[in-house]
């Protein structure tokens, strides 16, 4: 709707000038503007320019914050080349746990059956090495619980969520994630458990 996009240009143009973000910020304001019913060309003109000297500088935090808007609006692909350009620049460490989890992300939202297993080995690898911050790290956990339920593992996929309820106890996605499992598997009593475990954060 118009109105929706009006209000996330708006939002967006409040925080463009921080730094940590800017690059991502531009990113979804030229998206943005080009949904409006009539594109403010001049506007488009302005952000791209400030794009091309923005991405040299950006932060490893806004290009990966990039390279997930990228993942959500259809365009993982390009998200995957923006993150290993980073890494290339030496703008993004080559091991950063974001960099990574938000990779694995990417993948499992545009590869290939047989590319999954790899997702999953790397994931796998990070998560299983116990006592290093990757094994406790939330992006990687999460994603490693989605891959497993797309390779239909939802037993490994609900012991992985439930690693991450007891780790992070005031994060609401695992649960939501956990109940919405439950429920594929009929677990009718741990879903209303689960339930009534998220709604006491409201």
């Amino acid at each position: 709707k118009e109105g929706v996009v009006t209000e996330a240009i708006h939002e967006l143009g409040t925080i463009q000038s921080k730094r940590e973000v800017q690059f991502a910020t531009l990113l979804a304001l030229a998206y943005y503007h080009r949904k409006c019913n009539i594109p403010d060309q001049e506007a488009i003109d302005n952000i791209e320019e400030q794009l091309m000297g923005a991405e040299s500088t950006a932060s490893e935090t806004a290009l990966l914050l990039a390279s997930q808007f990228l993942m959500y609006i259809g365009e993982g692909e390009k998200g995957k080349k923006l993150i290993q350009t980073g890494k290339d620049k030496n703008l993004i460490e080559s091991t950063s746990l974001a960099a990574n989890a938000i990779q694995c992300w990417i993948e499992m939202s545009v590869s290939k059956s047989e590319s999954m297993e790899a997702v999953e080995d790397n994931l796998r690898k990070i998560v299983s090495n116990k006592g290093t911050p990757g094994s406790r790290h939330i992006d990687t956990l999460m994603a490693l619980a989605k891959c497993l339920e797309l390779a239909k593992k939802f037993k490994e996929s609900l012991a992985t969520l439930n690693d991450t309820v007891a780790l992070y106890k005031s994060f609401l996605p695992p649960l939501i994630e956990k109940a919405k499992l439950l429920i594929h598997l009929n677990e009718w009593e741990q879903v209303a458990d689960t339930v009534q475990r998220a709604k006491a954060f409201e």
